[in-house]
C-alpha cells in the first residue's frame, strides 16, 4: 500500500470515529505537531534535562499560540501536555520566569522585557522626570484647542482596532546607535579671528614679505580650522583612547555583552504581569497593542477595559470610541455590558473625564474630555456614523 493510500485510510477512519461520537482529540495533532514516539531503549532523562526540555517546549508553545492571537499563561502548559510526569507544573512555571528574568537583567530590559531605549529617550527631555514627560506627552493634543477642523477626523491608515506596524526585531541585546552627528558631543569652537589677507601678484616683494611676517603661525588655532564633524568624532573617541593609553581596559572589555545566541529562546518573548499570574506572547507574531487588549480581556475587569479603550482612542487617534467596536475580539462586550461598565465607572468616580454621546442615527460613542472637546467629539461621531457612508 502506498503512502497516499495510508493517509487516505487514516483520514476516513478518523471521520468515521468522529461521526460515531468517539473522542478523537488524542488522535489530532497538537500545536507542536504529532507527538514523537519515544524509543523503547531511550535513556531516562535527569531532572535537569527534563526541566530544560520542558522550558524549551513551553517557550516554543508561546510562539505558536501568539500566531493564533492568543496569550499564554503557565496553566496552559499543563493543559497542553508539555509538563512531564516527573515535574510539577510550578517547577516549569518558575523555570520559565527565572529564565526570562535572567534575560531581562542581562540585556537591561524593562518589566515587559522590552528595550529601555525608548523609555530613556522620553525621559531625556525633562531632566530625569519621567512622570512629567508622560503627562506632558499625554496632554499635548492640538485638537482640543479648536472646536472645528477641515479634517474629517479619520486617521490616515488603519482603524483603531487594527494592528499597528510591527517594528523590526533586532538582536536580544541590541542598542540603537546615534542617528546623526547631533547625538555626539560638540567640540569646542575656535575664537573668532580675521584671516590675514593673501598676497596678490600685483603686490611688491616688500609688501609680500611684510604680509608673510604678520601671518599667524601654523599652530595658531584660528588658522587650523577642521571639519566640525571630524572634531566631534575625535572628541567622542578621546575618552576611550585616554583610558587605553593609561593601560586600563575599555568599558566594553570590563563588562562584556552576552553572545547574541545566549538567549535565543527568549528573544521577542514579552511578559505582562496580571493580578494572579503572568501572560506571555511573541512580539514577532502579536502586536503590543493587541496583546494589551487580550490581557485586559483575560483579566476580566470590564470597567478597567472600558476606561482604557475610551481614553486611548481619544488620545492616540484622536476620536470617540464607538460602542459597537467593543463587540470585536478579544473584548466581545455587548451593548449592555459596555453601558454597565460606563455606569459603574461613573458611580465609582473613575470616569469624570468620560462622556457618552449619540449620533443622529442612534449610534453610541464615548470619549475623554482630556483629549477631545465636546463639539469636536460630536462632529467626529456624526461623521463616522452617518456622513462617512456617503463619501465611500
Amino acid at each position: 500500500m502506498s503512502e497516499e493510500d495510508e493517509i487516505r485510510d487514516a483520514v476516513v477512519a478518523l471521520l468515521k470515529a468522529q461521526e460515531s461520537g468517539q473522542d478523537v482529540s488524542e488522535l489530532l495533532p497538537s500545536p507542536e505537531g504529532f507527538p514523537a514516539k519515544e524509543a523503547a531503549d531511550a535513556p531516562a532523562q535527569t531532572p535537569e534535562q527534563a526541566l530544560a526540555s520542558a522550558l524549551a517546549r513551553a517557550l516554543a508553545f508561546v510562539r505558536t499560540r501568539s500566531r493564533a492571537s492568543q496569550l499564554v499563561t503557565p496553566s496552559d502548559w499543563a493543559e497542553a501536555g508539555l509538563v512531564p510526569e516527573s515535574l510539577d507544573p510550578e517547577d516549569v512555571e518558575m523555570a520559565v520566569y527565572d529564565r526570562l528574568m535572567a534575560y531581562k537583567e542581562t540585556c537591561d530590559l524593562d518589566e515587559s522585557l522590552g528595550d529601555r531605549s525608548e523609555e530613556h529617550s522620553a525621559v531625556g527631555d525633562t531632566g530625569g522626570q519621567p512622570g512629567a514627560s508622560l503627562k506632558k506627552k499625554a496632554r499635548s493634543n492640538p485638537h482640543t484647542a479648536s472646536a472645528f477642523s477641515s479634517s474629517p477626523g479619520r486617521p490616515v491608515g488603519l482603524s483603531g482596532f487594527k494592528h499597528r506596524a510591527t517594528e523590526g526585531a533586532g538582536t536580544a541585546c541590541e542598542k540603537p546607535a546615534p542617528s546623526s552627528a547631533s547625538d555626539l558631543p560638540t567640540a569646542p569652537q575656535a575664537p573668532d579671528s580675521t584671516p590675514a589677507p593673501s598676497a596678490s601678484p600685483a603686490d611688491s616683494p616688500t609688501t609680500s614679505a611684510s604680509s608673510q611676517a604678520n601671518a599667524a603661525p601654523p599652530n595658531d588655532p584660528a588658522k587650523n580650522t577642521a571639519d566640525p564633524l571630524a572634531q566631534a568624532v575625535d572628541a567622542a573617541q578621546s575618552p576611550l583612547e585616554a583610558v587605553e593609553e593609561q593601560g586600563g581596559e575599555s568599558p566594553s572589555a570590563q563588562s562584556p555583552r552576552p553572545a547574541p545566541d545566549a538567549f535565543a529562546d527568549c528573544r521577542g518573548i514579552r511578559l505582562l504581569m496580571g493580578a494572579h499570574s503572568y501572560y506571555l506572547y511573541d512580539e514577532a507574531a502579536m502586536t503590543d497593542t493587541y496583546a494589551r487588549w487580550a490581557f485586559l480581556a483575560a483579566e476580566d475587569d470590564p470597567v478597567a477595559t472600558f476606561l482604557e479603550c475610551v481614553r486611548d482612542e481619544s488620545r492616540i487617534y484622536p476620536r470617540p470610541l464607538a460602542r459597537v467596536n467593543l463587540e470585536n475580539p478579544p473584548f466581545r462586550m455587548d451593548a449592555e455590558t459596555a453601558e454597565t461598565a460606563y455606569r459603574t465607572a461613573c458611580d465609582q468616580g473613575r470616569a469624570d473625564d468620560v462622556q457618552r454621546i449619540e449620533a443622529t442615527n442612534g449610534a453610541v460613542y464615548f470619549y475623554s474630555t482630556d483629549y477631545l472637546s465636546p463639539a469636536r467629539a460630536q462632529s467626529l461621531a456624526q461623521y463616522d456614523a452617518v456622513e462617512r457612508a456617503f463619501n465611500v
